[in-house]
């Protein structure tokens, strides 16, 4: 069932671009660039928001990957959270929790790299076994900067 779904998709994108292409005996198809009406024509208005807001993480880091990403958005939503309730909401191990935290953190694990300084990363007094996870001045503009880019 889902091959035939995949297949009917991919033919009715496939029919969809044959349209606007450009048949050539050289090649199998080239695109005229030119004539493409849809080239940078925004259809979503929402999923723009959306990708907006991605984009804005890669001032941080060009390559930020999306657990990273993930991560903050977490600790962001569950301010003051421990990292175990983010470990077991998110389905990592101990050993990405700590990787993942370290790096929006202030200071890097790899004590050569800085981190992001996104988020506060302290032992909670009440039980020395744990981490307490909160957002620092900074990872509170970044916040606001998405939740502006999604809700204004």
């Amino acid at each position: 069932m889902k091959r035939n779904s995949a297949i009917s998709i991919y033919t009715s994108v496939d029919l969809c671009y044959s349209t606007r292409v450009q048949q050539d005996k050289t090649h199998h198809r080239t695109m005229e660039r030119t004539t493409d009406p849809l080239r940078d024509q925004i259809t979503d208005n929402k999923m723009l928001k959306l990708f907006r807001c991605m984009k804005t993480f890669s001032i941080f880091d060009p390559e930020m990957p999306l657990q990273l990403q993930l991560t903050f958005l977490y600790v962001a939503s569950h301010d003051n959270c421990h990292k175990q309730a983010l470990e077991e909401a998110l389905g990592y191990s101990n050993a990405a929790g700590s990787r993942n935290t370290d790096y929006l953190a202030k200071i890097h694990r790899y004590k050569t790299k800085k981190g992001m300084n996104l988020i506060s990363k302290e032992r909670d007094p009440s039980s020395r076994r744990r981490y307490a996870l909160a957002l620092t001045k900074e990872g509170k503009a970044l916040v606001e900067s998405l939740k502006s880019q999604l809700y204004d």
